[in-house]
């Protein structure tokens, strides 16, 4: 995620329809404080398009704004396990 004044506190969540379905770790921070790396854990997210989430930060379902990023995520659906 990019931003401003963005630090290790700052909570991501993956949402659909304003509905949060997966909440982000933080894991680095660049030394500007612009980029933020996390993990996010998908297990049992449906596969689709999904919108990511600065926690606590207003928006509009759909329109980009700071800390909204709509249909910025894609989860796929995991390989098939191998056979026996």
């Amino acid at each position: 995620m990019g931003g401003t004044n963005l630090n290790l506190g700052v909570q991501v969540e993956l949402a659909s329809n304003a509905n949060v379905v997966a909440q982000a770790v933080p894991v680095s921070l660049s030394a500007d404080g612009t980029a933020l790396t996390v993990r996010l854990n998908t297990h049992g997210v449906a596969p689709g398009t999904y919108d990511v989430v600065q926690f606590g930060v207003g928006y509009t379902v759909g329109v980009p704004s700071p800390g909204y990023l709509p249909g910025a995520y894609q989860v796929t659906a995991a390989p098939p396990a191998p056979a026996g």
